[in-house]
């Protein structure tokens, strides 16, 4: 009988463990619960701490810390630095942009028969509007006035000079 009893005692004893495991389950999980609460405050000075940390680095005026604080000199060496190389390369800029202006020459050929190669727009300064004098190597100047706060695109100096031709 001590036998049997000692048994069932042990087999009762594990069967109860399994309905106590649920509690035991439950007691954890709030024990984590009311653990992370009485932390909130921690872990948000944490979270701050880092944030200002990484403001301090990088935010919308000369930082306080970090490779950007002397940004304020870097500019200006940076121009000065840029108008030496400027000033030393200066011919080889002036022959870009004559390379480039060449290129953008205008020459118009129309269907009328009349030949416009060799043609030169300039603008002339005047207070109200800009004039297009167009000179053309048979020596006829035609004064084209653009009254648009704009200046003249390409094909309406070709429309005024084909009208002032016609």
């Amino acid at each position: 009988d001590t036998i049997v009893n000692g048994f069932e005692n042990a087999v009762n004893y594990v069967k109860n463990l399994a309905g106590q495991a649920w509690g035991w389950g439950s007691d954890i999980i709030g024990g984590i619960v009311n653990g992370i609460r009485s932390k909130i405050n921690d872990v948000a000075s944490a979270v701050t701490s880092v944030a200002d940390t990484i403001r301090s680095f990088l935010h919308f005026s000369v930082p306080d810390e970090g490779p950007l604080t002397d940004f304020e000199s870097w500019m200006p060496d940076f121009m000065s630095g840029l108008a030496k190389g400027i000033q030393k390369n200066k011919k080889l800029i002036t022959n870009a942009i004559s390379g480039v202006a060449e290129s953008m020459q205008l020459t118009m050929k129309t269907d009328m028969g009349v030949n416009f190669d060799g043609m030169t727009a300039s603008m002339k300064d005047t207070v109200s509007a800009g004039t297009v004098v167009n000179n053309y190597n048979n020596s006829r100047t035609v004064n084209q006035t653009n009254n648009s706060p704009k200046s003249l695109s390409r094909l309406e100096i070709y429309r005024q000079t084909r009208n002032a031709v016609i």
